[in-house]
């Protein structure tokens, strides 16, 4: 494990740059002391990461955001109280038989 690599050679810091952090960030008070964990504690890490959370958080700190609806059922969908479209001119499925190769 990173852990075990980490006190084996004496590693002094450890600096994650992808999906890895969020494990890392749960578990960064298992390293030494001796080792720096450079991540966020795991639950910030979780509500900048998760869309609906950071959305909240934005809208607590009164920032200006998007508007957006969490959407758990096709009911919610039809609740959304603002216009919004799921139409994107830009967006083709592959196997559409109207694309030409």
């Amino acid at each position: 494990s990173i852990l075990d690599i980490v006190k084996t050679e004496k590693i002094d810091f450890v600096l994650p740059i992808f999906e890895e952090i969020t494990i890392l960030s749960k578990y960064k008070d298992h390293f030494p002391n001796e080792c720096k964990v450079f991540s966020p504690s795991f639950e910030l890490y979780h509500q900048v990461h998760n869309k609906w959370l950071f959305h909240k958080l934005l809208e607590k700190l009164e920032i200006r955001r998007l508007e957006a609806a969490l959407i758990k059922s096709e009911e919610d969908l039809l609740k959304i109280p603002f216009k919004f479209s799921l139409k994107n001119e830009n967006f083709r499925l592959c196997n559409n038989p109207k694309i030409k190769k």
